[in-house]
């Protein structure tokens, strides 16, 4: 763009890049969705040579960490005991990696603990996942809870599974 005479030349502001939210939600349990996420998942490492991760936000009762063989030995309620002293290297030491390269935020492993994960917490960490991730995959649970209305908030993308059925649809 070429300034006025006598105005100095203003340089234009370019995006910094951040990964992209894609948040896979269903309304009813059974149909498939962390399957599809935990595909999209791996298939997006693979062919894209993208960094990418999954964050399983079913807190009671998650299903990526059983979906991709992991045992949960860190989870998202390990962020929520640090919830005050936040950063990216501890939210790196949370992660478990597959052999596939994605890395996964696995929900707790007891669902009484899922009480300690707040939407703000949630938030939080995945606006530093943005920072860090090319692509960032949610799985959620099929009930319209605070956590999951803010997750469709900041989704980039929103995958929503269902089957021809009514109660599903």
């Amino acid at each position: 763009v070429q300034a006025p005479a006598g105005e100095m030349p203003v340089a234009e502001a370019t995006p910094s890049a951040e990964g992209k939210v894609v948040t896979v939600f269903s309304s009813k349990g059974g149909v498939g969705c962390s399957t599809i996420a935990v595909n999209m998942a791996i298939a997006l490492q693979q062919n894209a040579a993208s960094k990418v991760v999954i964050v399983d936000t079913s807190l009671q009762f998650g299903d990526v960490g059983v979906l991709l063989n992991l045992y949960a030995s860190r989870t998202m309620a390990d962020l929520a005991a640090h919830a005050d002293e936040l950063d990216d290297e501890l939210i790196n030491d949370i992660f478990i990696p597959h052999s596939s390269g994605v890395k996964a935020l696995l929900a707790p492993p007891r669902p009484e603990v899922a009480d300690t994960i707040t939407p703000a917490l949630i938030i939080e960490v995945l606006d530093r996942l943005r920072k860090m991730f090319d692509i960032i995959i949610i799985d959620t649970g099929s009930i319209l809870d605070d956590i999951v209305l803010n997750v469709l908030d900041v989704s980039d993308k929103k995958k929503i599974v269902t089957t021809p059925e009514i109660p599903a649809i």
